[in-house]
This record gives structure tokens, C-alpha cells and sequence, in this order.
């Protein structure tokens, strides 16, 4: 706390594993608070955005909502039909794998009791596959692929790329990363659009954080948003339990400054 500005920092991940490493836990986040002591200022106007693992999800919920057979099946899906298409940049793969030891979504069986398998969800930017539970499958007229009940995924893991995190800092003239943002804010989730407050980014000024922006929003729709990708970095992280993903840059999303 600091006059009228307070600031929450956290971070840490799910895992069935016993060894887990507290310090350096505890590193990540006091280096989180560092680069928030000083506050930098940011014009609005459409930027390069770096998203850590951790603030993923805002773009991966619209995707799990897209890839849910049952959205499929009930013709509210953007990506129904799209099997086979080319639907992000080619930098982006995705697998859904219930079967990674330790994660929180794994185990050999479905609640349907049908296997777990590992499942490629996006491929080099083509659309491979949806989700599906056994009564969502028998209505499509298709097969299970071990996601009941309710067409959810287990484990996300996104492919890593091969730049990293720092040479993607490094090359980054202008632009913002964002660590975490409140809520969902105003946006249609299926569709992809989304417009958030950023709780906690960092401004990026000739390849370094120069400070914490503040009063800042972040809006796009998330399938425009996987066409632009810049960048991914050569090494991924295991955030919350079940998504293992790298940085990911994507450029020309709209920042909007107070």
C-alpha cells in the first residue's frame, strides 16, 4: 500500500506432487514487485502484447468454449464446421493431454469411464478437433474423445516456439505485458471479444520493463488475436494446475489509457 495505490502480487501453480519448489515461487513474486515499484505511463493505440503463462487463460477461455462439442452440436460455436481450416498462425499448437502425471486434470479415465488420451486441438495453426462427452458425441453422430461429463478439457499444453523470453523482450520497441486482468469486463466470451482491465502490466519501452501501467484496458477478440502471433517463447511453464504453455507476443491488440 502506497498513498491511494494498492497493489496485490501472487503467484504459484497446482500440482499433485508433494516437491514443490516455495522458492522459487517466492522469487517470481518479489521480482513481479520490483518491476511494479515504479509507474510508467502508456498511450493508447493498438501495441505489441506479451502475455506470460499465467494470463493465458483470458484467451484460452473463448477457445475452450469454441471446442466444447456441445457448443459444437448446438450450432454456437465460431469454429463449428471449421474442421481441417486454418483458424490461428501457424506458430500455434495446442494439445489437450489428460494424461501428464501430477496435473490436476489428469487421470486414465473420463468421468464416462472412457480413456483419457492425448488429443491435438490446434496444429501448426489448423483446426484438428473438437471435444466430446458420450451423450454430446451419439447426438453429433460421432465419437467421444474421453471428455465427459460436459465436453470439458483436462490438461491444456500449448507448444513452446524457439525465441527466448528475453530475445522477445529484447525485441519488443513499444508494447505491454500482461500479467493479470479483472474479470472478463465487457466482451461476447463465445465470440472472442473481450475488453478487461489490466490489475497488473508492465510497460515495454525499447526491450525493457520500464513500470507498472495503471488504469489501463486491454480489448480484442481472441480469434483475431491467435492470427497475429509474433512470437513464442523456447520454454513453457506450468501454471495453474492444468495448462502448460510459453510466452506468447502478439502484436496490434487496443491499449487503452486513462
Amino acid at each position: 500500500v502506497r498513498g491511494t495505490d494498492i497493489l496485490w502480487i501472487g503467484h504459484g501453480f497446482g500440482w499433485k506432487k508433494r516437491d514443490i519448489d516455495h522458492i522459487e515461487i517466492a522469487k517470481e513474486t518479489i521480482k513481479r514487485f520490483k518491476m511494479a515499484e515504479k509507474i510508467a505511463s502508456i498511450k493508447s493505440g493498438d501495441m505489441t502484447v506479451i502475455f506470460p503463462p499465467d494470463s493465458l487463460m483470458l484467451l484460452l477461455l473463448a477457445l475452450r468454449l469454441g471446442v466444447s462439442g456441445k457448443n459444437v452440436f448446438l450450432g454456437s460455436s465460431p469454429l463449428s464446421g471449421r474442421i481441417g481450416e486454418k483458424i490461428a498462425d501457424e506458430k500455434l499448437t495446442i494439445i489437450d493431454n489428460g494424461l501428464i502425471d501430477y496435473m490436476s486434470g489428469s487421470g486414465k479415465y473420463d468421468g464416462e469411464g472412457v480413456p483419457h488420451q492425448v488429443l491435438p486441438i490446434i496444429e501448426n495453426g489448423i483446426l484438428k478437433n473438437f471435444l466430446y462427452d458420450l451423450d454430446t458425441a451419439g447426438r453429433a453422430g460421432t465419437k467421444t474423445t474421453g471428455h465427459g461429463v460436459g465436453c470439458n478439457p483436462t490438461n491444456t499444453v500449448i507448444k513452446e516456439g524457439n525465441i527466448s523470453f528475453e530475445d522477445m523482450l529484447k525485441n519488443t520497441k513499444e508494447g505491454l505485458m500482461v500479467y493479470d486482468v479483472m474479470g472478463l469486463g465487457q466482451g461476447n466470451v463465445m465470440s472472442g471479444e473481450f475488453s478487461v482491465n489490466v490489475n497488473l502490466g508492465y510497460k515495454i519501452e525499447n526491450g525493457e520493463i520500464v513500470g507498472r501501467v495503471k488504469d489501463v484496458m486491454l480489448a480484442g477478440n481472441t480469434y483475431d488475436a491467435i492470427t497475429k502471433i509474433e512470437a513464442m517463447s523456447d520454454k513453457a511453464e506450468c501454471v495453474g494446475g492444468s495448462l502448460i504453455a510459453p510466452y506468447m507476443k502478439i502484436s496490434n491488440l487496443s491499449v487503452v489509457a486513462k
